[in-house]
């Protein structure tokens, strides 16, 4: 093939195409096409980069063979480029106009350049480079319908559109953002270290629109939802993010989370919207976004609870690295709110004021090695009557009288949930100065046989000894039991006997308030004095009272007759002569029923009695 007398030096920063249309140009050719025409050069095969074609250009014009290497764009599939070592697709690269910057021509033909030495520039064609690094203005587009080969005869665009056309004002400039000037570089291969290089072009702008959706809109907007700016401010956030690394992406995933309600409980399955849709539900599993996927798998699998044998984005997980909480209990081999309480006391996690459990770390297996040496210090109460030397009947009432309450709460069907150090320390304060002694001093007797002779209960004594107001004397074996602890009767009997009374019989009642029994009752019925049945602080029987609150509260309202004259110093028919003369009408006024009147309406009765 001989070589053109009319050639042109190529330029580092064009594509075949473009240098194509400068050639024709320069040979005073109409257009592109009819050069091709002219000369025998195939160019649909020159617009799909094969090499012998592009070959047949630099022989053609006498260049070196490997002039275009790198910058020719050879068209692998339908949909798919291969740009060097560069894979772009038809949403990356635009095959179907011409972009251009009008600043960049202006400036060239301002300085004498001819058409033909105007240079279209190989990152002007990539879609998502919307401004000129150089001028910061944006990137302008021309769409040929009527002859599709047109749209890669650049020159002949140049030369048709006029001088006129490129010395219009210049648009205002607006500095061109992080990917314009990444993908601008990329492009020839200047570009810096950073981690999105891992990434082809087409992964990397969706892997940017993925996390920028996430982190800017929440995860439930998709991606073809947003305007163009919205996209574009998205892909902007998520290259911030990519560029960090792998460390980025876990903490931009870390604080998304921290700031999202969860919708499954303490410790859910990720949901993170774009992202998942992203890496984990596009069916063919796209290999150029491993890189990602492998990064959010890894903090997926640090973070959340996944079987062994979970496929997790494409590949099956072969070990349990953290656990939820059902499945920690299933680890360790303990109930729920035995692992719950076992994590509060850790300060892992807290109960709010409504009684809710929040969890605050991950359950991995490290931890869950540590609680399943620890959950043999939880005991059932069985294991607990060994410890502490009692009957199992014993612990069941010291757990019914809230003495001794498992840390799991106060459910008697809880198997475990006595905490072993707890249960000590209960039994050294019960025991505490208790030294070895013989049974041979009748003053002196156990919990059970003292409780026994004072008609109380054994929890009733320990209380007691809690409390500080009594103390056990001795112990009648060399191991410490708490059915060996010994106590002086008279001690217990005393401290018994300073209990405050919780409550009065009716026949106490009746005679404190000088009444009779329908007097009584029609106090309980007006709700004047509250019935409970309870048990007596003092006598320890159970059986329906007055409350000694509801008699103070009834007292210090209201007076009766007998009260009256006793308060009075008075006899009984005398205050009740002088109440009928001098004083107030009472609040009841039924036959049958003791007078009974408001403290605040009898102040002047002394007064009325000396006139």
């Amino acid at each position: 093939m001989t070589q053109l007398a009319l050639t042109i030096p190529p330029s580092p920063l064009e594509m075949p195409t473009s240098y194509l249309s400068r050639l024709a140009d320069r040979n005073l050719s109409p257009d592109l096409w009819t050069l091709c025409l002219d000369l025998g050069l195939d160019f649909p095969a020159i617009s799909r980069g094969d090499p012998a074609s592009v070959a047949d250009i630099c022989t053609l014009a006498g260049i070196p063979a490997e002039s275009f290497k790198g910058r020719t764009v050879i068209k692998t599939s339908s949909m798919k480029y291969q740009l060097g070592t560069v894979v772009m697709n038809t949403e990356t690269l635009a095959r179907g106009e011409i972009r251009y910057c009008p600043v960049c021509i202006a400036a060239s033909l301002e300085c004498g350049a001819r058409f033909w030495e105007v240079i279209h520039e190989l990152h002007w064609q990539f879609i998502h480079i919307r401004r000129c690094w150089r001028h910061d203005v944006a990137l302008q587009s021309h769409r040929k319908f009527t002859d599709p080969w047109l749209r890669y005869d650049f020159t002949a665009f140049v030369r048709d559109a006029g001088l006129d056309f490129w010395h219009l004002p210049k648009p205002t400039p607006v500095e061109a953002d992080e990917i314009d000037i990444y993908l601008t570089k990329r492009a020839y291969g200047i570009h810096e270290e950073n981690w999105c290089n891992r990434l082809q072009i087409p992964a990397l702008i969706k892997a940017c629109e993925a996390f920028g959706v996430l982190i800017d809109y929440g995860r439930d907007i998709r991606v073809s939802a947003l305007e163009t700016d919205q996209r574009r401010n998205a892909i902007l956030t998520g290259f911030r993010i990519l560029s960090r690394g792998s460390d980025g992406i876990c903490q931009a995933l870390e604080r998304f989370n921290r700031r999202t309600p969860s919708r499954g409980g303490s410790q859910p399955h990720p949901s993170n919207g774009a992202v998942q849709r992203l890496l984990g539900s596009h069916a063919k599993q796209r290999v150029d976004l491993d890189p990602v996927r492998d990064v959010v798998r890894e903090y997926f699998l640090e973070h959340y609870p996944f079987r062994s044998g979970t496929m997790v984005f494409g590949q099956k997980i072969t070990e349990t690295r953290v656990f939820s909480i059902r499945g920690a209990c299933r680890e360790i081999g303990i109930r729920r709110l035995l692992l719950e309480e076992i994590l509060i006391r850790r300060e892992l996690a807290y109960r709010d004021d409504a009684g809710q459990f929040h969890l605050e770390t991950v359950l991995k297996r490290t931890l869950i090695e540590e609680i399943k040496c620890e959950k043999h210090d939880y005991l059932d109460q069985n294991q607990t009557a060994d410890l502490l030397g009692c009957s199992f009947v014993m612990i069941k009432k010291l757990q019914r009288a809230g003495i001794l309450q498992p840390v799991e709460g106060d459910n008697r069907r809880r198997p475990k949930g006595f905490y072993r150090p707890a249960v000590l320390d209960f039994l050294t304060r019960l025991g505490v100065n208790a030294e070895r002694i013989e049974a041979t001093d009748p003053r002196r007797c156990t919990l059970e046989l003292v409780a026994r002779k004072l008609n109380c209960g054994v929890p009733d004594v320990v209380q007691l000894m809690l409390e500080g107001k009594i103390q056990a004397v001795g112990r009648l074996t060399d191991e410490l039991r708490l059915d060996s602890l010994v106590v002086l009767v008279k001690d217990v009997a005393q401290a018994l006997n300073f209990t405050e009374p919780n409550g009065f019989s009716m026949k106490e009642v009746r005679r404190r308030l000088f009444i009779n029994t329908r007097t009584l009752e029609y106090l309980v019925e007006n709700h004047f004095l509250d019935v409970r049945r309870m048990r007596h602080s003092v006598t320890r029987a159970t059986r329906d009272y007055i409350t000694a609150d509801s008699l103070t509260s009834f007292t210090a309202s209201f007076i009766t007759a007998g009260m009256f004259a006793r308060e009075n110093g008075l006899n009984g028919k005398h205050g009740a002569n002088l109440l009928r003369k001098w004083g107030p009408k009472p609040i009841n006024s039924d036959p049958g029923l003791r007078s009974i009147f408001r403290r605040e309406e009898l102040q002047t009765i002394s007064f009325k009695r000396e006139e």
